[in-house]
Formats: structure tokens, sequence, C-alpha cells
């Protein structure tokens, strides 16, 4: 029989030195246990945890079930109404009036460039127009500049196809009359129909307008074009920040600000 000769430790050589060796092991010596205190202070941090991610989730509840502000002021002092809106999502009154602007502005060709204040207005400069293609042809400044509420790959067709029914004499340096006043186009817009929304951030839109064409002298504009068309646009990020000060910067700043743009114009079937 084996026999184990186990020595225990004194008094002294316990309360002495609070490490152990190998032989402290084999001898029964034993050590204070510090995994208590670190199970208290485990526990106290997660209720600290706890406590604080519940003032975080009251405070959620307390913004989510608060009303959205609907009154909002300008850098001029304006004030305004909102709503909160989808992304995509645009008011049927706001895609009519943008409608109305851009075929105001595409297909008003009065030989002179749309004022940018009152004393333009007063005494309106001349336009001399801008060269669209490649055959030498003009459209105005204004059909020039509602280009940009169109789409990128329907721009430069829809452009190019105005400038071929755009009056060349109207532009300053183009008539071979001065004395003889130029042939200008005015629209009339009749009818805009409700927005019928395709998806999700498409609509079509049905416009009933005449062209008013005053030939010469003629300035009661008997000669009429009727403009019954189609309209598909979409929503699109509305730019927040004038990158330019110059005056085209500012009016297509002012084109895109509705968030949409045009996609396609046919005649309504």
């Amino acid at each position: 029989m084996l026999n184990l000769n186990l020595k225990l430790p004194s008094k002294r050589e316990t309360n002495g030195n609070d490490s152990l060796s190998a032989s402290d092991l084999i001898s029964g010596k034993q050590s204070r246990n510090n995994i208590p205190i670190l199970i208290m202070g485990t526990l106290g941090f997660q209720a600290l945890n706890l406590l604080l991610l519940f003032a975080l989730v009251c405070g959620v509840f307390a913004i989510a079930l608060k009303p959205a502000p609907t009154l909002v002021q300008t850098v001029d002092g304006k004030p305004l109404r909102v709503t909160a809106k989808e992304n995509r999502s645009r008011e049927p009154e706001t895609i009519k009036r943008f409608v109305k602007d851009i075929v105001a502005l595409m297909f008003s060709m009065t030989g002179t460039l749309p004022p940018e204040n009152f004393d333009q207005a007063r005494l309106p400069k001349p336009d001399a127009g801008v060269t669209i293609g490649s055959k030498n042809l003009k459209i105005a400044t204004a059909s020039f500049q509602a280009g940009f509420a169109l789409s990128e790959d329907f721009r430069r067709p829809f452009l190019e196809s105005l400038a071929d029914i755009t009056p060349q004499e109207l532009f300053a340096g183009t008539r071979q009359d001065p004395t003889k006043p130029p042939t200008q186009v005015v629209p009339v817009i009749k009818l805009i129909s409700e927005p019928s929304q395709v998806q999700s951030g498409l609509w079509k839109v049905n416009v009933v307008a005449n062209l008013i064409l005053f030939n010469g002298k003629d300035q009661l504009g008997q000669d009429v074009i009727p403009f019954n068309k189609e309209i598909t646009l979409r929503a699109v990020e509305a730019p927040q920040n004038l990158t330019g000060n110059t005056p085209l910067e500012r009016t297509i700043f002012g084109i895109r600000q509705a968030g949409l743009e045009i996609l396609a114009i046919k005649d309504i079937r």
C-alpha cells in the first residue's frame, strides 16, 4: 500500500504569502477567491447598461410619437406649411404646375430673352438664340432653358426637332428685313389633366393647348397649331444647393427644384 505523508502547512506559512506554488497545491494550500467580486461587478455593469438602453428606447419613442413640424421658415422669413412624404412621391398639383411652367417656357418664342428682373421685363432684351444640332438652326433661349427639365437621353433629339419648327427670323442678326416684325409663337394652355400614376415615381399627364402664331404684322394670331400631347415624367432627386450664380445656373436650379423630369412627349392617343 502506498503511503502519502503530507505535511500540513503551518499558520505562519499560510499567512505569509498569498501566491501558490506547486508544492502548495499538493499540500492543499488555498488562496483568496476573487470570482464573486468579478461576478458582482459584471452584474452591476449589465444593470447600468440596461438602464441606459431603457432610457434610449424611451427617447426614441418620445421622438416617434411627437408630431412632425408642419411649419418651416425660409431664409427670407416666409413661412411655409410642409408635410412628410415618401422620397418618390409628388403632389398632383406639383406635377401639374411643373408641366404647365415647362410647356409655357418651352414654346414661348417671342424673340426676347426671359426677364430676370423688373427692368428686363419693362425693356426686354433681344434674343440671340442657341444653336442646336448640325443644321446650324437656333432655338429660343427660353426653350433651351426649359430643355433642362427633360431627361438626358430625350433632351437632344427633342430640341433638334424643336429647332426645325422654330422661326429663325426671331433672333437678332438673322432677319432679312429688320423693319418687318418676326413670326412669334405663344403657347396658350387650355387643359392639364390629373396625373395618372403608372408606377411609383412615374406619371403621365395630358396637355391640351394651342400654339398661336403671330405672322409679321398680324397681331391677332389667326394661325393656331394644336398642341395635344401626352407627357411622361418621373421623380428625380432635387438639387439641394445652388452651385453657381450665373443666370443660366439659377434658371436650371429653379427648373430642377421640383424634383421632376420629362421622359417623353407624344401625341394623345
